[in-house]
């Protein structure tokens, strides 16, 4: 038997990454050794990467950000890399303090692809995405923001977790490793070492916490790599999950219909993989 890999020191640097209010350039270097212990010989950045801040050759690009507020212009001049260097990959993310988003190349918004694709190649990845994001409206701007496979900004850190008010770092961390040792597939795996951080995540989308656990074992039979969320339009404060090519529906469940967005597209876009 393989002997399990451990993230724990490269999480750690990760979390600091996401919690400093530093410059970029300042706490880059805290981004590279998880991309670097999952990825190895592949990892490139900078000057190897035609000056993106981590760059996984036909996998990932990465652009950082000082402020969260600028993750629009870092998600263009990401897609600019690929209009000007010819750069391959099929994951986007952009990171800055206490925000993280990541993008599937190939399920970003259309009119995102026309922006970037009519783009003067001539110019820096930096000004394209100044500029491309002056160009988008605030529409569009949202319509990018949700299609997003993962989603954390600072606002989402400002309630008590444990009150099922917001999300906690702690956990946060987590998913993020969990989708970049994923990237090749289009649903992420959850396992018998990422079922416990599932249930966390699940908490926010229930008023009362003990709640997660019980969706979550009340879906888990039901959740597989063909599964979809429907809701009962005689019962919309609750849910059900469609498995194996529709062949096996869930109980319903109730939860906070605030969030069924959020929920939705968690459920979509994981499975499970042998819990026993």
């Amino acid at each position: 038997m393989s002997k399990k890999i451990s993230y724990s020191d490269e999480l750690k640097k990760l979390k600091e990454y996401l919690k400093s209010e530093s410059n970029e350039d300042a706490k880059r270097p805290l981004l590279y050794p998880l991309f670097k212990k999952i990825f190895g010989e592949n990892f490139l950045i900078e000057s190897d990467a035609c000056g993106a801040d981590v760059y996984i050759e036909g996998k990932i690009v990465v652009e950082a950000k000082t402020d969260s507020n600028n993750w629009l212009e870092g998600f263009y001049q990401a897609l600019h890399y690929h209009k000007k260097f010819g750069l391959a990959y099929s994951m986007i993310i952009v990171i800055a303090n206490r925000f993280i988003g990541i993008w599937k190349a190939n399920k970003i918004p259309e009119l995102s692809v026309i922006l970037s694709h009519s783009s003067d190649a001539n110019l820096a990845p930096n000004k394209i995405g100044k500029e491309n994001a002056k160009k988008t409206t605030t529409s569009a701007k949202r319509e990018i923001q949700n299609s997003a496979i993962y989603w954390l900004e600072p606002k989402d850190l400002g309630g008590n977790f444990f009150k099922g008010e917001g999300k906690s770092l702690d956990y946060e961390i987590y998913e993020i490793l969990n989708i970049l040792k994923n990237t090749d597939s289009e649903r992420i795996q959850i396992n018998t070492h990422s079922f416990i951080q599932s249930i966390e995540y699940f908490k926010k989308f229930f008023e009362n916490p003990i709640d997660a656990i019980h969706c979550f074992y009340s879906i888990v039979a039901y959740w597989d790599i063909t599964s979809t969320v429907a809701v009962n339009e005689y019962m919309p404060q609750s849910f059900q999950v469609i498995g194996f090519k529709g062949h096996k529906l869930s109980v319903p469940v109730f939860y906070n219909q605030k969030y069924y967005l959020e929920l939705n597209k968690y459920i979509e876009s994981h499975y499970i993989y042998y819990l026993a």
